[in-house]
């Protein structure tokens, strides 16, 4: 038994969840379990998904939606850690092997950095909180040009810190399309 699961949430994405099942197993030293979840509530995409290379398929009777496509892979799966996916991701190099390792200590969930490009050059931009605060700022510099100059540029700037950062770090939030948890 793998100490490791993969659950992907599928949703009329067979062809790209093929990809992300074997760019994990690449990814991952250790045997990894893989649970695909299917949302479609349609045959041929359950037949499609029959042959991405998954332990396990749970198809759901309706939409259960992200988190709840989620959870029922989560409950269909066995590893003390697990890694919820989007059908969309690619995984690098050792990256489901770094994900894992950073849990424990303290750490019960942790998430990637993200980039568009395969070879991690145009790295996407941190999960951001929806906080009162940052919807405040968001509206008014949807109307006064002096807070939009002064957003964006705080924004780049959080941006470039995190984009150099070389190690694992707290943050307040991490992309949905990657999670790694700690059972």
């Amino acid at each position: 038994m793998a100490d490791r699961s993969l659950v992907v949430v599928n949703y009329r994405s067979a062809a790209l969840c093929r990809e992300a099942v074997a760019s994990a197993r690449a990814a991952s030293e250790e045997p990894l379990e893989v649970v695909v979840v299917d949302n479609s509530c349609d045959e041929s995409e359950a037949a499609a998904l029959e042959t991405v290379g998954a332990d396990r398929l749970v198809i759901a009777r309706s939409n259960l939606g992200y988190a709840g496509g989620a959870n029922a892979g989560i409950a269909a799966s066995a590893g003390a850690t697990v890694i919820v996916s989007n059908p969309d991701v690619v995984f690098g190099a050792g990256s489901v092997d770094e994900l894992a390792g950073s849990l424990g200590g303290g750490v019960a969930l942790a998430g990637p950095r993200f980039s568009w490009d395969r070879s991690g050059e145009w790295l996407l931009p941190p999960a951001e909180i929806m906080t009162f605060r940052g919807e405040l700022s968001r509206r008014l510099a949807a109307r006064l040009a002096s807070r939009a100059v002064r957003r964006s540029r705080r924004r780049f700037h959080a941006r470039v810190g995190f984009w150099r950062e070389t190690a694992p770090r707290r943050v307040g939030a991490v992309s949905g399309a990657v999670i790694a948890i700690d059972r």
